[in-house]
């Protein structure tokens, strides 16, 4: 990610997307390492199913790579969801 060209409204994106899964997820220190890949790999996602939406919603034809891409997205979203849940139930009050 650290290569991506920030110029562009995608890279812009991932990049926003990237940050607020791990700040929503504890922040950067409280990753593993499979968990800063995920976080990743669902803001690279996002921004894939983003163009691939705009794109359809204009009518101009999406690919099935991108399409499949899309399936990818609610995966990430739950490894994430779950990570976060958790952390809740392992705390002491």
């Amino acid at each position: 990610m650290d290569d991506l060209d920030r110029r562009t409204n995608a890279a812009r994106l991932a990049l926003e997307t990237q940050d607020a899964i791990i700040s929503d997820l504890g922040g950067e220190g409280q990753l593993s390492t499979l968990e800063r890949l995920a976080a990743q790999h669902a803001a690279l996602a996002a921004a894939v199913v983003n163009d691939a939406y705009t794109r359809w919603l204009k009518g101009e034809e999406v690919s099935l790579p991108e399409l499949a891409t899309v399936q990818l997205l609610p995966a990430h979203c739950r490894h994430s969801r779950l990570r976060k849940e958790s952390q809740g139930r392992n705390q002491i009050n």
